[in-house]
């Protein structure tokens, strides 16, 4: 339970278990406005992953945007292949939920 709470606090859940041909994450609303995930170079082919959470706070709970390398996201979705080449998530938190398209 542990693992699955450290993920959580990250804003990342998978309903899976990794265990899929092309393994997910949904985005949710991170506990911290910022986190850094080291990557060992003996498994994966990026040095960092990095999740920012802009505007992150106790009324801010709901992710108006998301960016990965500064691309904007169409959906609160997240391939595992690319949080393992390394790069940043960028997240637009505001205090509504919101709709994606």
């Amino acid at each position: 339970m542990s693992a699955w709470f450290v993920m959580s606090a990250m804003g990342l859940f998978e309903m899976d278990g990794c265990c899929t041909p092309y393994p997910e994450f949904d985005i949710s609303s991170p506990l911290f406005s910022k986190i850094t995930i080291s990557l060992d170079s003996r498994y994966y082919s990026g040095k960092e992953f990095t999740i920012n959470a802009i505007g992150n706070s106790d009324k801010n709970i709901y992710i108006q945007e998301a960016y990965l390398n500064g691309k904007k996201l169409s959906s609160p979705k997240l391939k595992f292949n690319d949080v393992v080449r390394g790069g940043e998530l960028t997240l637009i938190m505001g205090d509504s939920p919101k709709e994606w398209n």
